[in-house]
């Protein structure tokens, strides 16, 4: 036995020491947690969901009860909004037990024979009666809520059988999703109501812009006046979005299509408050006679937050956009340029003794007739030394005014997000570690535990290579209850240190899981569990037959464990860097050449049910298309046996 407490998979008979348990947590509802979590922030939601669904022409402060109405007022119009939520997010501490209530009766355990979770084991047929009771009450209210479109593993999870018992790991014949719809989740409505909103924003700007593009100069104090009002109110609906959509980051743990949908508004409302700025500009400038034109620029697409190698193009274009004013709305062809800035300190050049074009290639585009202009080529010839830095873009051209004047115009757009130059992959956890800190707390030193999972929840896709919106393993529930309690303590608040912590553990796991051969396979595909207790593992096997095994997360250092169904009871094996050294000696072929490991566990999440489901599988054939082939060590004309009479 090692340090660890893990055996060899080769020495059946040795015993294994009883351990203490190294982590042990109850899996409530996750809607309730979301739930209790929420009306801890402060009351953010209304406690009777069934008031929400009666109120769907009214404002946010009736359907959702925020403390503050929308600016929406449900007839397509901005209604006057009198200033922040007061009583949103007041409440900023809370107790692990605030954090995590109680389960529901029916239970979320992840098996009824599990002697660590306390209460009656569930019954199937009560268990099922609920089930479809849940599903009858989605229909009656007729929500059609967006689906949460994901991708099924390559082989799709059985449903829950009465088999929970002896026989659970027995797989049915594969089925089809279920076509019944999800229940409406109380986030989703708060997103659709910044949608409206968003919308309405939208909507607001392209008729001031009209309404001041047509105003006659000199500007009369009555128009003047109409104006102003227009832009306070488009003012007022840009803060609203902005405040909600903090809180709801703050607050919530998002579905992985949540979080795109947010970051997507966030990216709306960056533009129209710039364009918005450019308004009030020009407003300020009527008053003065001869007003100078203005004009910006605003980024439109990028691919940061990221990481890139030196001397490689970035893999999507970075656009830039000019934005103008109402009155003026000619955009003069020039030049953009890119410009490298310490993430620290968006003010001044990375390097006051290097120039941009040593720092960053192809970094000057001419703009089109749209106005944009496409860096689809840059590139870095110098590694950052693992530090983050920031693009921001700018201009300069001439213009005249209104009576003829010239003038020279320079303008900036606001940086892009965080980008770490690596100088080779062995730097790229490191990098994304440094990414993550930076996204996620930004000029913070804490944070609430929720903001950091939406944003681990979302670099995780991005490293593991999944589609944000259809992720085939998103992290679930499960998972952030795991990391939750075994790296944060369940704290509510977390500070850069409790990262830096975790990230010494997660990020040689996670760039395992994306650069080892076949891992990140096995991983989407399930068939490396995860994260599981050392007690839950035991708990499921030990009824077992011999040679059932299944490979989880270690949780004491960033490597993978087996744990199997010996003769004797259940026993782990850390995988260590030497089993799986080599382009010959993958992670499969080590699992191939022990006979005693026979059937593999495969991981799924029940998406009606949010349960955690096992399916037993044959090993050779989940896994023997990942196997090596075996070098031949036969030489043409030679014996393979030594005989001797």
């Amino acid at each position: 036995m090692d340090n660890y407490g893990y055996g060899s998979p080769a020495s059946s008979s040795s015993h294994i020491e009883d351990l203490e348990a190294e982590w042990i947590t109850d899996v409530p509802d996750p809607t309730a947690d979301i739930m209790a979590m929420i009306q801890m922030e402060g009351e953010l939601f209304k406690n009777d969901y069934s008031g929400m669904m009666d109120h769907k022409s009214s404002s946010l402060n009736s359907s959702l009860g925020l403390s503050q109405p929308s600016p929406y007022d449900g007839n397509n119009n901005f209604d006057a909004f009198s200033g922040p939520m007061a009583n949103l997010g007041q409440q900023r501490v809370m107790t692990p037990q605030q954090l995590t209530p109680q389960m529901s009766p029916v239970g979320n355990n992840l098996f009824n024979n599990s002697p660590m979770y306390a209460g009656t084991p569930v019954n199937m047929q009560s268990f099922q009666q609920h089930q479809q009771q849940t599903m009858q009450n989605a229909q009656n209210n007729q929500q059609q809520h967006k689906r949460r479109q994901e991708e099924a593993f390559s082989q799709p999870p059985p449903q829950a059988s009465p088999a929970f018992g002896d026989s659970f790991y027995n797989p049915p014949a594969a089925t089809t999703q279920s076509s019944q719809p999800t229940v409406p989740t109380r986030n989703a409505e708060v997103i659709s109501e910044l949608e409206r909103v968003v919308d309405q924003v939208k909507k607001a700007s392209e008729k001031l812009r009209q309404d001041q593009k047509m105003v006659p100069l000199p500007m009369s104090r009555e128009n003047y006046s109409a104006l102003e009002q227009e832009h306070m109110k488009i003012k007022n609906g840009i803060d609203w979005v902005e405040e909600t959509h903090g809180k709801l980051l703050d607050g919530m743990l998002l579905e992985s299509v949540e979080m795109h949908q947010l970051l997507a508004l966030e990216q709306d409302l960056i533009y129209h408050k710039k364009q918005l700025t450019l308004y009030s500009t020009e407003l300020q400038n009527f008053q003065k006679e001869g007003s100078i034109p203005v004009y910006g620029l605003h980024i439109i697409a990028q691919p940061f937050p990221d990481s890139v190698k030196q001397h490689k193009s970035i893999d999507e274009p970075l656009n830039v956009r000019m934005l103008s004013g109402a009155k003026f709305d000619t955009r003069p062809a020039c030049t953009i340029r890119a410009e490298i800035i310490d993430s620290s300190n968006q003010k001044g050049p990375a390097q006051k003794k290097s120039t941009t074009s040593a720092l960053v290639e192809n970094g000057e585009k001419l703009i089109n007739e749209a106005g944009v202009a496409s860096f689809n080529d840059l590139k870095f010839p110098t590694g950052t030394r693992l530090k983050s830095i920031r693009i921001r873009f700018t201009a300069r051209f001439n213009v005249s005014d209104l009576r003829g004047g010239i003038h020279s115009v320079s303008i900036e757009s606001e940086p892009t997000n965080a980008i770490v130059v690596k100088t080779n992959e062995n730097q790229w956890h490191e990098a994304e570690g440094i990414l993550l800190k930076k996204t996620a707390f930004g000029n913070l030193n804490e944070i609430t535990w929720f903001r950091f999972s939406n944003w681990l929840q979302r670099r995780y896709l991005g490293a593991t290579k999944q589609n944000s919106q259809f992720p085939v393993r998103p992290l679930s529930t499960y998972d952030f209850q795991y990391i939750h309690a075994l790296k944060f303590d369940n704290k509510p608040i977390i500070t850069q240190k409790h990262f830096d912590n975790f990230w010494h553990w997660f990020g040689p796991l996670i760039h395992k899981i994306r650069y080892q051969r076949h891992v990140l396979a096995l991983w989407t595909r399930g068939y490396i569990c995860g994260f599981l207790t050392r007690e839950e593992v035991e708990s499921v096997l030990k009824n077992e037959q011999i040679g059932t095994f299944l490979i989880r997360v270690s949780e004491r250092s960033d490597q993978f464990a087996v744990s199997y169904q010996s003769a004797e009871s259940v026993k782990h094996y850390l995988v260590k860097n030497d089993d799986t050294h080599g382009a010959k000696r993958t992670l499969p072929d080590f699992l191939r050449d022990y006979k005693d490991f026979q059937c593999i566990l495969q991981l799924s999440i029940d998406r009606q049910t949010n349960k955690r489901i096992l399916r037993r599988c044959d090993k050779e054939s989940v896994l023997k298309e990942f196997y090596s082939k075996k070098a031949s060590t036969s030489s043409p004309g030679y014996e393979e046996v030594i005989q001797v009479q």
